[in-house]
């Protein structure tokens, strides 16, 4: 049985790897928005520009995603998108500032960078988006979102933020193995099946035996 495995085009993580990203961002076009949270785009906007700068590529806006990832808010920063003549699309931040942007970029049909500023959830890396009304009542999960072309992960950002938020992550990542062994009993066994499964159970026994240990109220 043959396996689709949708995962991003470029994917680096590293202390300052937003800054070494100019020549990565120059490939996806010469004009950029960013979109995100107040703090995700305080926290990585100037590091983003800098490496920008350094390649030639120009910050064309700065957009805040609007709070909640809600279908008026996808269609307002993919209106910036147009409105400002961006090639692609820099998401800043956590979960619903990144799904907001997977939404935006696709409804734009431009590339998408994604830059988690927090290691609470995966969605750096999906190709799907978690909808909400405007009160943050879940509406759906859409796959009418982009795929990122190139995933930065700064992990002296991520140690940064505060501590809640790995425990958040940790949280999800022990959910997804216990989703993703409930899940497949749905499919026939395949090797990426297989091989999801082993890395989701790695992951949740590494975070049951030390998680603890590094987090702290």
């Amino acid at each position: 049985m043959l396996a689709r495995i949708i995962a991003p085009g470029n994917y680096r993580r590293g202390t300052g790897v937003i800054g070494a990203a100019g020549q990565a961002l120059k490939s996806l076009g010469a004009r950029a928005c960013l979109v995100g949270g107040h703090r995700a785009l305080a926290a990585a906007a100037p590091a983003l520009r800098e490496a920008m700068a350094s390649a030639g590529v120009e910050p064309v806006g700065q957009v805040w995603y609007g709070g909640e990832c809600c279908p008026e808010n996808i269609a307002m920063v993919a209106a910036a998108i147009k409105e400002k003549g961006a090639d692609f699309l820099v998401g800043v931040g956590g979960g619903k500032a990144l799904d907001t942007a997977k939404g935006a970029a696709w409804q734009a049909g431009v590339p998408l960078v994604t830059v988690p500023t927090i290691a609470a959830t995966c969605a750096a890396f999906t190709s799907i988006a978690i909808i909400y009304d405007r009160e943050g009542h879940f509406l759906a999960i859409s796959h009418e979102a982009a795929n990122p072309s190139l995933v930065l992960v700064d992990s002296q950002i991520i140690a940064a933020a505060p501590w809640r938020y790995l425990a958040a992550g940790m949280g999800d990542t022990l959910a997804k193995y216990i989703e993703l062994r409930a899940t497949s009993t749905a499919v026939s066994p395949h090797l990426a099946l297989e091989g999801a499964l082993g890395l989701a159970r790695l992951c949740y026994d590494s975070i049951l035996a030390a998680g603890e240990n590094y987090i702290s109220a």
